[in-house]
């Protein structure tokens, strides 16, 4: 067993990271199991069959673990970001302690601490993960626990947030050829594209770097805006899971929040090439019209929509899609009255005569305003599913194959959302239809005469 100060050496001996990790690895046993995504401990030889690699770890010689029913005072622990987006936080007491288990450790724990680099460990809300202990004849007993974390953050003390000069993403989503460059206002970009070895779309794609010239505005606008339309652009939900801030050359906070699951592009909107240009023309506009619209509600949607696997889940996103740009132009640009319930909730908009305006007059007139010459087709089928479950061609010709109909539609569907997204970013250059991957077109679309 290690213990707390023979972890300090080891913070302090010359050794690199690895090194570090391999001697934590023999000292903790199945604590450093985090950095795998499935393995079986077989006596002192820990088997895997599939790693995901560690990306970010910090030994913690010093914890405070809080339930509401309990503090435990650990010798040390690990806390550790893997590149599928889990976090852990590991944790062993040098003494065999059979009461301590994932039931018996009841709701949220808080955790503090600091790594033997001098950063504080903070974590507001955290939950037992897996509990063991064990005992050998030719060393002390052990118990382990893993906790999973709502969200890590390692501070420096001595380094200033507020004046950050960097900041790293590590992201799932993003698709990306090599790197993409690219700036916008007092910032740098660049997107870095993680080659991957097998099909696991739950392992990281990309990392975004983001400099900035002079320390001053509020970067949160900025980081949703860009995480936002990198998801547009790919048609796939971007997440980050840890950010890294730095001052200069020094590391200021290291904030992660697990994210296991995901997906990662396939049939993106902007062809890969045209990022660079995508990106800081649309920028702007998003910041100017996310809350009229609700931009970043839109563009979760659109994103469902592509990644589900079910068409009518596909098609009912995308129908969700189409409610919400409705609702918001009808509230924050049409001037329209409004009907309300008592307890405010807005029930619809009414006509010069006191009726309400319906779903497809309040879309139609939403896509005039931005210049669209749409005709909507979709609403039986959105109508069908929204009440039934099922689209039309399963009432109009029961047993027949759904998909061939219902793709005609999506496909409209799909192409009509795309028109309205860009045309409010004001998007003018080349993109590719998601059922069309090998053609690429040119935004605005030619005018039907």
């Amino acid at each position: 067993m290690i213990s707390a100060e023979q972890l300090q050496e080891l913070g302090r001996s010359p050794a690199n990271k690895t090194l570090q990790q391999t001697h934590l690895s023999v000292a903790f046993g199945s604590l450093w199991l985090p950095q795998l995504k499935r393995g079986t401990l077989s006596g002192s030889k820990l088997e895997s069959t599939m790693a995901a690699e560690t990306i970010f770890s910090a030994v913690i010689p010093n914890l405070d673990v809080r339930s509401i029913s309990q503090s435990i005072e650990p010798a040390g622990g690990t806390v550790a970001v893997l590149a599928d987006g889990d976090v852990r936080i590991g944790i062993v007491l040098p003494e065999l302690r059979l009461d301590l288990n994932t039931t018996s450790i009841p709701g949220k724990c808080q955790i503090t601490g600091h790594t033997l680099d001098g950063y504080d460990l903070n974590v507001d809300e955290a939950y037992t993960a897996t509990s063991s202990s064990s005992w050998r004849e030719d060393s002390p007993p052990v118990t382990e626990l893993q906790f999973s974390p709502m969200e890590m953050r390692l501070t420096n003390p001595a380094a200033g947030n507020a004046n950050w000069t960097k900041k790293e993403f590590w992201l799932k989503g993003p698709r990306g050829l090599g790197t993409t460059r690219w700036s916008w206002d007092i910032y740098n970009f660049e997107l870095h594209s993680i080659p991957v070895t097998n099909e696991d779309r739950s392992l990281a794609s990309a990392r975004l770097i983001v400099t900035r010239q002079l320390a001053r505005g509020d970067f949160e606008d900025v980081k949703r805006a860009t995480l936002a339309l990198l998801s547009l652009a790919c048609r796939t939900t971007c997440h980050w899971f840890m950010e890294r801030t730095y001052f200069e050359d020094v590391v200021a906070e290291v904030r992660a929040i697990p994210h296991t699951g995901g997906h990662r592009s396939t049939h993106p909107l902007v062809p890969d090439a045209e990022l660079s240009a995508f990106m800081p023309a649309s920028t702007q506009a998003y910041l100017d019209s996310n809350n009229t619209y609700s931009l970043e509600t839109l563009i979760g949607y659109y994103c469902r929509s592509h990644e589900d696997s079910l068409a009518e889940a596909k098609f009912v996103f995308g129908g969700v899609f189409m409610e919400a740009f409705k609702f918001y132009w009808a509230l924050n640009v049409s001037g329209l009255p409004q009907c309300k319930k008592a307890n405010g909730l807005v029930r619809g908009f009414s006509r010069p005569n006191g009726s309400w305006y319906g779903f497809e007059d309040l879309l139609s007139m939403a896509s005039r305003h931005l210049g669209l010459n749409h005709t909507y087709t979709f609403i039986e089928d959105r109508n069908a599913l929204f009440h039934t479950g099922k689209a039309v061609v399963a009432q109009t010709a029961p047993g027949s194959p759904t998909w061939p109909p219902l793709r005609t539609e999506l496909t409209k569907l799909h192409d009509q959302i795309d028109d309205i997204l860009l045309t409010v970013l004001k998007y003018a250059g080349p993109i590719r239809s998601y059922w069309d991957q090998a053609t690429t077109v040119r935004f605005p679309r030619p005018t039907p005469t």
